[in-house]
């Protein structure tokens, strides 16, 4: 019977009007409750703590509420109230142009005969709410024709943190007109909605018709259009059609399509193998170049701006495959439907319904596409979009990528030709890296001691030991600054260099506790303690990241729960940027010496690239600009001029990698590279597998895709075993997390074996390196880059136990044929 209703419900979920939804009919996935909230005065705020909210493939993240302004009557609505989410305000579209409000038109008619026909909006200025005043939640709801006056259902994905800590604040913006009226909201939750509950209606699926104006390269053919668009048949059975709109809503009508009907203002000339077309919209101008050559079609755009004011240039590419839907993969995945930008992995893959072996892969060549281009996909078709990207009078920028027809092994193939093409790969890692080990006290047990015994039979390791270098002595100072007076600077230095030299001795003790064992410490290039009242007077104060309100960046969150309480008495933890010159990147390479005097082997960098896929801190300065990162709003204006913390601290990534190498000391960093060069050094980095799984393969141009081992059972060997397994099924490394090595025994245990691991390609399941082929279920494999010899095999079962007598196996042809357990793992490593 409860299975039948659940149909029933389900049902009706699906097959009525989305408008039509009440709001108590709408579920959440994963639902945290939050309390009642009431602002009372105009300026006013109250701020929410919530954890961090991982990414769920087929969902979007959302806040439910209802929020009203207080009246003892009915009184119509006025605008009332601001969101803002982790520093964000709330508009009336996300960053990829969607619409904010769901479930809800953006517009309502008061229940009124005297307003009767009078639609208001609900956002003002985008970013004000249109709130009713009532005496309670239910009687604002009655107050619209659509009985939805109180309910707001807000779309979060661009917003939101995966990790740590999230803050959602709610101010009180209503006018005061001599009696404060009182900001309530309640019924408020967070969490997760089907993506499937917004799909209203199927989008035609892109076609392209005959073209007169083809180029031939053996197999490949370039069909291009007189408006524009065009056509690319890989000679792989599929033909890939892409289509270009210019603006801000996702809804924008395409304007270069792959037809010779309608508008055919764009230019066409013939150049060396392809075409060249141009295109005008107003005082922007495009020049496509498309060429094909190397088995791959190049895929050139010259943007330029003729006018005599910054312009914004919101290009949307509509890509599909002709007459038929694909499997779109985001980034490495098909598990996300949505991504701000495409860091680290800039990729798109369009894979065959008809044969997952086919398809063709779309490479963000160049260093800007990969900062400002989000993707999607949606309806079996992708879009390659950016909604942040403007122009300098008079200026122009190049961007590039490719495309690339794939045969055999889809997006495996693609990547793995990528990561050949670029040389990822050259670098290799000897050992693995625990991460801020727990190494547990024990009564009669040196420090020394304690580290041999977890760690002295697991042979060659790393250990990237805690405490954070950058912010020793922080809560020292706080302590006994109760009453700051001018000083707080100074006693911050002070704190710090009291704490460091038992930090640097312990590095030492941990370096002389197991013979061969290597040591990093821990580092923020940002992350700074200050006390805001007299942070203009610190010399960290001209290198702070300032937002968009010009005031030096910090959230509220973090502040709260790295201070315990300290934050509401003014301290904060501010972000700098480590620049050429500046005191931020004196102090970072001053905590380096001070690290290597201790015998250092390297050092670990958190959010090192700083290119998260929000907005917050670690993508935009607003003093600053880098001539192509705006804010710009839904009419396609520029309204704020920003600059990309990749692209500023860049000269720190590269300074930092130059002092490590020249020292010969290795980096591990944390999060995938944004730019090309940060992707060919010879570094290793991690992405966090706390942040959902699908985040895995951003790392897939990494050398080494180390996937942090921060998520699932971390206490047991056998959840240890099933996160291994997690990241090798998305071709990806288990980098070991706090308490690994507490359930490990043995250098042959699976953490361990994985290394020494020079990576040669990948797999779903697979891993191939000079040194040894990793997989997690049975089959004949191509062993690439070994052609023959005997490996040795180390088998493991579900539990993580390595079984015995599995003896050795011989590579014919460079082919491998492996025996896996079922939910283990087979490890082969080949003989010398």
């Amino acid at each position: 019977m409860k299975h039948f209703l659940t149909i029933i419900f389900l049902y009706a979920l699906y097959f009525q009007p989305l408008f039509a939804l009440d709001f108590n009919d709408i579920p959440l996935t994963d639902e945290i409750k939050i309390e009642d909230v009431r602002v009372e005065k105009r300026g006013e705020s109250a701020t929410i703590r919530l954890p961090g909210l991982p990414a769920k493939p087929g969902y979007i993240p959302v806040l439910k509420c209802r929020m009203y302004s207080y009246s003892a009557g009915e009184g119509g609505c006025n605008y009332a109230a601001r969101i803002s989410v982790n520093g964000n305000d709330l508009g009336r579209r996300t960053v990829a142009g969607r619409k904010r409000l769901l479930f809800r038109e953006d517009r309502f008619e008061l229940n009124d005969p005297r307003f009767k026909g009078r639609f208001m909006p609900v956002f003002l200025t985008s970013t004000e709410f249109n709130l009713q005043f009532a005496p309670t939640a239910d009687r604002a709801d009655r107050q619209t024709t659509d009985g939805k006056g109180a309910q707001f259902i807000l779309d979060l994905s661009d917003v939101i943190r995966e990790l740590d800590v999230n803050t959602i604040t709610f101010t009180n913006i209503r006018l005061y007109f001599g009696t404060p009226i009182t900001l309530f909201i309640t019924d408020a939750s967070v969490g997760y909605i089907e993506r499937a509950l917004l799909e209203e209606k199927e989008t035609p699926l892109l076609q392209c018709a005959q073209s007169s104006l083809v180029r031939q390269d053996g197999n490949m053919q370039l069909s291009v259009f007189k408006n524009g668009g065009f056509a690319f048949d890989g000679g792989n059975g599929e033909v890939l059609v892409v289509e270009s709109a210019f603006g801000m809503d996702p809804a924008t009508v395409s304007t270069m399509t792959a037809n010779d009907s309608g508008n055919t203002s764009a230019v066409v000339t013939t150049i060396d193998n392809g075409f060249s077309i141009e295109k005008s919209w107003g005082a922007i101008k495009l020049k496509r170049n498309l060429t094909l050559r190397d088995g791959m079609l190049y895929w050139e755009e010259i943007w330029s701006n003729t006018s005599s004011e910054i312009a914004a240039v919101p290009f949307r590419h509509r890509i599909g495959l002709n007459n038929a839907k694909a499997r779109v993969w985001l980034r490495g995945t098909p598990d996300v439907f949505e991504l701000l930008t495409l860091d680290g992995n800039s990729t798109i893959f369009m894979e065959s319904l008809q044969n997952s072996s086919r398809g063709f892969g779309i490479m963000l060549e160049d260093d800007i596409s990969r900062l400002i281009c989000g993707g999607n996909s949606a309806y079996g078709m992708a879009e390659l979009y950016t909604g942040c990207f403007a122009l300098a009078p008079g200026s122009s920028r190049k961007l590039f990528y490719t495309v690339t027809p794939v045969t055999d092994n889809g997006y495996w193939e693609f990547i793995n030709g990528v990561r050949r093409r670029w040389g990822i790969g050259r670098f290799g890692m000897d050992r693995p890296i625990f991460w801020a080990p727990l190494i547990p006290a024990s009564a009669g047990k040196t420090w020394a001691e304690r580290v041999r015994n977890i760690f002295g039979g697991l042979g060659p390791v790393t250990l990237a030991v805690d405490p954070w270098i950058h912010g020793l002595g922080k809560m020292e100072a706080i302590a006994r600054c109760a009453n700051p007076s001018g000083n707080t600077e100074q006693l911050l230095a002070e704190c710090h260099a009291a704490a460091l030299p038992g930090v640097l001795a312990k590095l030492r003790e941990i370096k002389g506790a197991v013979p061969g064992i290597k040591v990093y410490s821990l580092h923020h290039a940002s992350m700074f303690c200050v006390y805001l009242p007299e942070f203009p007077n610190y010399r960290l104060f001209d290198s702070v990241v300032r937002g968009r309100d010009l005031q030096p960046y910090h959230h509220a969150g973090y502040d709260a729960a790295i201070l315990k309480g300290a934050e509401k008495r003014g301290w904060a933890i501010a972000y700098c940027m480590p620049q050429p010159g500046n005191y931020s990147w004196y102090r970072n390479f001053e905590l380096l010496d001070a690290v290597f005097s201790a015998g250092v082997d390297g050092v670990y960098y958190d959010e090192f690239g700083s290119c998260a896929t929000k907005r917050d801190y670690s993508r935009y300065e607003y003093t600053q600009w880098d001539g192509f990162s705006a804010d710009i709003d839904e009419n396609g204006k520029v309204v704020a001029l920003k600059a990309d913390y990749s692209v500023l601290t860049l000269p720190f990534q590269n300074a930092l990698i130059h002092r490590l190498s020249a020292t010969g000391r290795g980096l591990l960093g944390n999060g995938a590279a944004v730019t090309a060069d940060m992707n060919q050094a010879p570094i290793m980095r991690f992405t966090e597998g706390a942040s959902s799984n699908a985040n895995m393969p951003s790392g897939h141009l990494s050398h080494v895709p180390l996937v942090l081992g921060n998520y699932g059972d971390v206490n047991s060997r056998a959840g240890i075993m099933a996160a291994v397994r997690v990241a090798l099924k998305y071709g990806c490394v288990y980098s070991p997390f706090t308490p690994t090595a507490l359930h490990l025994s043995g250098a042959d245990n699976f953490v361990c074996k994985f290394y020494p691991l020079t990576i040669t390609e990948l797999g779903q399941g697979v891993i191939c390196a000079r040194e040894r082929i990793i997989v997690d279920h049975s089959g004949t494999f191509t062993w690439c880059g070994v052609d023959s010899g005997t490996a040795e095999l180390f088998v493991y079962d579900a539990s993580g136990n390595r079984l015995p007598d599995t003896g050795t196996v011989s590579v014919v042809d460079g082919k491998i044929t492996l025996t896996c357990p079922e939910n283990g793992l087979v490890i082969a490593e080949l003989r010398q």
